[in-house]
């Protein structure tokens, strides 16, 4: 699939003819990826697309915007506008850029979503312990209920100057198989990491279908897992 900055808009020339050119240049690689059953990386990016275009909206419109508490990339993003000093025309013109790709961009988020619901119906998510009240690190098991393969992984919270987030890190066992129940890998994969406590959140994940490690439906998954976690961090 063909990359696209994450401020193609803001490049010159500013006009909505050229900006769509280059849009639908990008969607063209979009739609070739979607036929190929690959989904995550091209539908994960046009939603990058619209966040992007929908900050750079606010802006223009005058919303009264804290670039401190933003991340690193949207506040790249308000930099290079700024140092740009367009004219008043110009900015209306990229207004207008903005909303001629929101609008065709919204048809493929719509798409992607009904694809990605779809995954979704596939999965079951459950905690095996009681769950732990703002865990700082804990164990996420996706298990090919195809194959009983376990795709284990440790995560833990990170945070910096202005976000919270998740990082997770697959944990390599020699044997990632299910056999009684989840005990056994759960000790295994606290002796690979060198945990000792037990008093870390452990979650399973059922995928009803047979997958590989460079599935979609994994990486769905570990996403939705992110999403989630991420969410709790910010009502924290």
């Amino acid at each position: 699939m063909k990359n696209i900055e994450s401020t193609w808009f803001l490049k010159s020339p500013i006009d909505a003819e050229h900006k769509q050119y280059v849009l639908l240049d990008f969607l063209k690689g979009v739609n070739k990826e979607i036929r190929k059953d690959n989904i995550y990386q091209p539908i994960r990016k046009v939603f990058t697309l619209i966040k992007d275009l929908r900050l750079m909206e606010e802006i223009l419109r005058g919303k009264n915007i804290h670039i401190q508490n933003l991340p690193t990339k949207e506040r790249e993003i308000i930099q290079e506008f700024n140092a740009l000093e367009l004219t008043k025309e110009e900015k209306e013109e990229l207004l207008n850029i903005i909303q001629l790709s929101l609008n065709c961009l919204y048809r493929y988020a719509e798409l992607g979503t009904s694809i990605w619901k779809k995954l979704e119906n596939r999965i079951s998510v459950y905690n095996l312990n009681q769950e732990i009240k703002n865990p700082e690190s804990g164990i996420l098991m996706v298990r090919n209920m195809a194959t009983d393969e376990i795709h284990s992984h440790w995560w833990s919270r990170c945070s910096n100057s202005s976000s919270l987030g998740i990082i997770m890190k697959k944990v390599k066992m020699p044997n990632n198989f299910f056999s009684i129940n989840y005990d056994h890998l759960i000790n295994e994969i606290l002796l690979t990491v060198g945990v000792k406590t037990t008093k870390i959140q452990i979650t399973v994940m059922e995928i009803y279908e047979d997958f590989d490690s460079d599935s979609n439906i994994l990486k769905i998954a570990k996403e939705l897992f992110i999403r989630d976690m991420e969410t709790r961090l910010e009502l924290l």
